[in-house]
């Protein structure tokens, strides 16, 4: 079992996450849709009503749970409109209100590339030379998220080697990349279910009782968390994404994955149930998970025709966001046997 020093990501949400009683990831994924009508339904051409109603959601998520997750596709949309902008407002509240912000872009490149995703990505907002220290370039400006998804079919190209660094210097800092391994995704068997022959060409042996692609990633994931923690003193962490929908597949990767932390969606509006979310958490307490739900809580103000429901729309989010928290810790007591937020499992 591995330790985490207190500066890094798991150690930070897991305090959160305990104080909070709460695994729930807020995910802020605003369209023209999601915002209620007093607020400007209809039109992405005034982001400023946009951000009217995620403050308030932002707020509500302070509350109650330990992190919020923007997907970035939804303000690159609305780039030319002032996007980035309304992006750096959601990552800054969060964390003025003590919330952890994941930024879900699930980026992956090589060089210099992967060094500028870094930097926008985890980079210091304030300008106060904090690139230049950790990276060698000057005159930029980041959001300072403190996880991001990653895509790894270019292999683990943020780890560091003897030319380049990439993400290497932000994760001894406490930043987090999240690899995809088992997506929440109907189309992911497709690929992540692929089997592997039993000798890799690098010379690697793949054990047959876990020969699938996803399966693969997991160990690796495994190995490389561990190897980030020996290298960092504990600092640096290594998350996984597993999604709700698959909760057999994703007990088989807690098992290759004991240490790893997993960012699970598919919870709520895109069908997993609570105790499919919970499924891959450690069953000896470790708060090794966080579970997101985007347009359940966003949207929870309208009905299912998108019409606003009776009353403040502000009270359906965080009647839906108190749902979700009682219905999770309640199939998260079911696994464990014990109160999640108490003291951990002999």
């Amino acid at each position: 079992m591995r330790e985490y020093a207190p500066e890094s990501f798991v150690a930070r949400y897991d305090k959160r996450a305990r104080e909070k009683r709460s695994v729930l990831c807020v995910g802020i994924d605003p369209t023209a849709k999601h915002i209620p009508p007093k607020f400007g339904f209809g039109s992405a051409s005034n982001l400023a009503n946009w951000w009217a109603y995620l403050k308030l959601v932002i707020e509500l998520a302070a509350q109650y749970a330990a992190q919020v997750k923007p997907q970035s596709a939804f303000y690159e949309a609305v780039m030319r409109l002032g996007g980035m902008e309304l992006l750096y407002k959601v990552v800054c509240y969060a964390h003025e209100l003590g919330l952890l912000a994941t930024i879900d872009a699930k980026r992956q490149d090589i060089g210099n590339t992967d060094e500028h995703y870094a930097l926008w990505i985890f980079g210091d907002c304030d300008g106060d030379g904090d690139n230049w220290m950790v990276t060698g370039l000057d005159g930029y400006n980041g959001f300072e998220f403190d996880a991001c998804t990653r895509n790894i079919y270019l292999g683990p190209t943020f780890w560091p080697n003897d030319k380049e660094q990439n993400w290497w210097p932000y994760m001894q800092k406490g930043k987090m990349p999240i690899l995809m391994c088992r997506t929440s995704n109907g189309e992911a068997p497709w690929l992540q279910d692929l089997s592997l022959s039993r000798n890799q060409p690098d010379g690697r042996i793949v054990d047959p009782n876990f020969s699938l692609v996803y399966q693969w990633v997991a160990g690796e994931i495994q190995r490389l968390d561990a190897e980030a923690a020996e290298r960092s003193g504990g600092v640096a962490c290594i998350g996984a994404v597993v999604g709700a929908t698959y909760p057999q597949e994703a007990m088989i990767c807690r098992q290759l994955a004991p240490d790893v932390f997993f960012l699970i969606p598919g919870y709520g509006a895109q069908g997993g149930g609570a105790a499919g979310a919970v499924a891959g958490f450690p069953n000896d307490g470790r708060l090794l998970g966080t579970v997101n739900s985007s347009r359940g809580i966003t949207t929870a103000w309208a009905d299912k025709n998108g019409d606003p429901k009776p009353g403040d729309p502000l009270m359906h989010v965080e009647a839906a966001i108190v749902d979700a928290n009682n219905e999770l810790n309640e199939a998260l007591e079911a696994k464990l046997g014990l109160d999640p937020y108490g003291a951990l499992a002999a």
